[in-house]
């Protein structure tokens, strides 16, 4: 039997042209705009359809969106399930203790400090972060790894299933500048520190003995049927 191996980010192409142009284009933007700018560039946006989609698309960076990717991958491959619990469970403490390493202050404490709040429009209902835990989003960072792992899951002959997951860390990341939780920047950060993560997680889920591990290949899809045949 083949031994199952997950791809590099460049073989998935459907996931990684996309995020490589948007990537850059935020990185660009970051460069060049001033400080907070986009932030308070978006004060326009703020009304009642971009106000839903975007705290909708924050809902999909929390913790129900791995939970239900956790549950149909117990019926797809355990190795799946074992990759998804294992990123569930290392990325909260991840990205805390990095943002109580580099310390930047959440735009409501910056914009509050500059003299600069009263020229923010926020969105209803939403409650803003304060403090010094900016740098980088979590939001995107557990958006990022769930959503690499599983672009790295799927068929990689079906670019679609790709762009779809290079779309959901996009909806996650932009969601968080709108709703004025952190700044570009940080989003940045948190798909680049998402990445060192996954890489990491691939290399050990490519070891040799995980990968000869073939009943990690099963499901409970395939002992459910056989159990049903016996």
């Amino acid at each position: 039997m083949e031994r199952y191996s997950y791809p590099n980010f460049w073989q998935i192409k459907g996931f990684i042209i996309p995020m490589a142009v948007l990537f850059s284009a935020g990185l660009l933007a970051a460069l060049y705009l001033p400080y907070g700018q986009e932030i308070l560039v978006l004060n326009s946006w703020r009304t009642a359809p971009f106000n839903a989609f975007f705290r909708l698309g924050t809902f999909m960076g929390e913790s129900v969106p791995y939970i239900i990717a956790i549950l149909i991958s117990l019926f797809w491959r355990f190795r799946h399930t074992i990759m998804l619990t294992t990123a569930s469970l290392m990325i909260l403490p991840y990205a805390y203790w990095l943002k109580d390493i580099i310390r930047v202050q959440r735009p409501l404490t910056w914009f509050r400090e500059n003299g600069l709040l009263d020229q923010l429009v926020v969105v209803p209902h939403v409650p803003l972060a304060s403090g010094f835990t900016s740098f980088p989003s979590g939001h995107t960072m557990a958006a990022c790894t769930l959503y690499t792992l599983l672009a790295m899951m799927l068929p990689l002959r079906k670019p679609v299933w790709g762009f779809f997951c290079a779309f959901m860390i996009v909806w996650v990341g932009c969601s968080r500048i709108f709703l004025a939780q952190h700044f570009l920047r940080d989003v940045l950060a948190g798909v680049v520190f998402s990445w060192i993560l996954v890489l990491g997680l691939r290399a050990l889920a490519n070891l040799t003995g995980f990968q000869k591990m073939q009943g990690l290949d099963s499901s409970m899809w395939v002992l459910l049927t056989k159990s049903k045949t016996e």
